[in-house]
C-alpha cells in the first residue's frame, strides 16, 4: 500500500499489523474486511477551508486466482479553523479507536521497559 497526499500534508506514522521495508511502502500479508490500517497525518503548510485536503491510498495485491490488481481509495477532508467544526465533520468512533490504540502501544512499551529493568538491572 502506498499513500499519496495533497501539497502540505505528509504521513507521520503508520499503525496496524503490517511490515514496512522503507518509510513509504506498507506491506500486508493478507487483507480482509476486518483488516484496519491507520495513518497519522500532519500538515506543514496552511490549508484552505475552501479547497480541503485530499488523500489517496493505492493497494497493489494478488487475487486468489493469481491476477495482479490495483485498488485505489480516495478521501477528501474538510479543513476548519474552529474546533467545533472539526468535531461536527469527523468520525469520532474512528478517532477514539485510533487514540486508544496509540495509548495501548505506549503502555506496552512502558511494561516492557519495567520488566527489562527489573530482570536485568535489579535482579541480575
Amino acid at each position: 500500500m502506498y499513500v499519496f497526499f495533497c501539497i502540505g500534508i505528509r504521513a507521520v506514522d503508520f499503525f496496524g499489523n503490517f511490515y514496512m521495508s522503507n518509510t513509504t511502502d506498507v506491506e500486508v500479508a493478507a487483507l480482509c474486511s476486518d483488516t484496519a490500517l491507520a495513518v497519522e497525518i500532519k500538515h506543514d503548510d496552511k490549508l484552505s477551508e475552501a479547497e480541503g485536503a485530499y488523500v489517496q491510498a493505492a493497494v497493489l495485491y494478488t487475487s486468489v486466482g493469481g491476477r495482479r490488481r490495483l485498488r485505489v481509495l480516495n478521501s477528501a477532508f474538510n479543513c476548519c479553523v474552529q474546533v467545533a467544526d472539526l468535531f461536527r465533520s469527523c468520525e469520532l468512533d474512528t478517532y477514539i479507536n485510533f487514540v486508544a490504540k496509540q495509548g495501548m502501544i505506549i503502555i506496552i512499551i512502558i511494561i516492557i521497559i519495567i520488566i527489562y529493568y527489573y530482570f536485568f538491572s535489579v535482579g541480575g
